[in-house]
This record gives structure tokens, sequence and C-alpha cells, in this order.
């Protein structure tokens, strides 16, 4: 019978029972537990901080793992179009950190595209070509025809239709050149202003003459991501544009425009 016997609970016992972590209840004032009471509180104290700081923290680690492997299961589904992408263009890369990089880069410039295909109101489409493992910086805003405008040359033909039609497509009528290959070619900007050139010219002649872009480089300063009215200027003291089958890619650095025979019907009028 003795050994069934049971000590009673000491103060401090019976307030373990009735104070959660960290949480205190001033009733236990009143049932005994005295200085106890506040011993546990004081002692409680620090662990209910420690469980306020550590549990947000791993709510946050779980969100973030949950977010990274939805990223790893985005980029796994990517890596069979990646192969067949490089596989396409021949690129083979010099560490495994360079083709993490590019396929990095890679990535964002699909994403790109996609979200551009996706959206109705564009009328025209987006692919990934073989510039598609490098990230271009540009500057916005400089992609401007302002200054070109000025400096186009007013044609003398007299408008025939008094009323402009309802819609109207150039890409119908033969006046554009086809998408170019910049090749080693260090700017744009001068195939831009070639096929510019090339378009006017066509619209008044009937034909394109495929205008070289690297006579533009090698005798006009082009400004990298402008579109700038003194190249125009530059072209009208050259009395125009040669062929690029007379003038082509080649990486001389020095104007060969006095070698080779301008188009007669690309000459630019001086005039603002």
């Amino acid at each position: 019978m003795a050994d069934k016997l049971m000590a009673p609970a000491t103060p401090l016992q019976a307030c373990e029972k009735k104070i959660g972590c960290g949480v205190s209840d001033p009733k236990l004032d009143k049932e005994g537990c005295g200085k106890t009471l506040q011993e546990k509180r004081y002692w409680r104290q620090p662990q209910r901080e420690i469980e306020l700081f550590i549990c947000p923290l791993m709510q946050l680690s779980h969100v973030l793992g949950l977010l990274l492997c939805v990223t790893l299961s985005s980029q796994a589904s990517q890596l069979r179009p990646w192969a067949e992408w490089k596989a396409e263009y021949s690129k083979v890369y010099d560490s495994q950190e360079a083709d993490v990089n590019a396929f990095a880069a890679w990535l964002r410039n699909t994403e790109y595209v996609t979200a551009h295909n996706n959206q109705p109101h564009h009328t025209f489409k987006l692919k990934v070509n073989k510039f598609g493992d490098k990230i271009f910086n540009i500057t916005p805003g400089v992609h401007t025809l302002s200054n070109v405008l000025r400096f186009m040359p007013r044609l003398p033909h007299p408008i025939v239709t008094p009323k402009p039609p309802a819609s109207w497509d150039w890409r119908t009528k033969g006046v554009i050149s086809p998408v170019q290959n910049q090749g080693q070619m260090g700017s744009a900007e001068a195939i831009v202003i070639a096929a510019d050139l090339d378009s006017a010219l066509a619209i008044t002649s009937g034909s394109l003459k495929n205008l070289s872009a690297q006579e533009v480089v090698d005798c006009c300063s082009v400004t990298p991501g402008l579109l700038d009215s003194n190249v125009y200027k530059c072209i009208f003291k050259l009395g125009g544009l040669c062929t690029a089958a007379d003038y082509p890619q080649r990486s001389s650095g020095s104007c060969h425009s006095p070698k080779c025979k301008a188009m007669p019907d690309v000459r630019l009028t001086n005039s603002c």
C-alpha cells in the first residue's frame, strides 16, 4: 500500500503542468507557485525568443526550397531543347562553367521569345537563333528614328492616291530585304542602315539591290545602338552605297569605297 503512495506535487511541478512554452498564467500565483512561477517565466523566456526567431526561418527555408524545386524542375524540362539547340548550331564550350552560363542566357532568351510569341497582338514571331546563348545590353530609347528622319531624302515622286488605303504592308510588295546574318560584322546598325536605303531604292526602282553594310562600317562612323543621321550624311558624301557583291564583308578596317561603283539611284539629296 505504501508503494502506491505518491509524494505530493511540488509548486514547481504544479506550475510545469499549467505553464506552456513561454506562456504564463497569472492565476498560478494563487495556487502557491509564487516565486517559483517567476523563475519559471524567466527561464522560459529565452526559449520563447529562440522559437520566435527559428520558426519563421524554417518556414522561409521551406518556401525557398519549394521555389528551388520548381525552378530546377523548369530548367530540367529545357535540357533536351538546350541540347538540340547546341547540336543545331554546333555549340561547344570550353568548360562546364561556360556551358552553365550559356544555358542561363539561353533560358532567359527562350523565355523572352516564348512570352513574345504567346502575345496575340504582335504581328511577327521571334526565334532563338545562334546568338541565343548571349545576353545583349540594349540601351532603352536610343533605337529611334528621330535623327534619321531629319535627313531622309525627299522623293520627288508625287502622291498619286489622294486618300491612303486602310492598310499597307511593304513586305508584300517585295521591297523589304530578308533577315540577314550579321556574321563577323561588328555593327548591326550598319545592316539596318543599308537595308533601309535598299528599301527606299526598291520603292522607286522596283527591286532590291542588296547594298553593302560592310561599306557603311568601313567608311562611316557608326555609333553602336544608335541610328545617327551623320551616317546618312557620310553616305551622301560617298555618293551612295555599292552592292554587297561589289563590296563584300571583310575585316580590313579601311574604306574601299572608291574601288566600287555606287548605285546611282541611292544617292541622297542633302536636304534636312
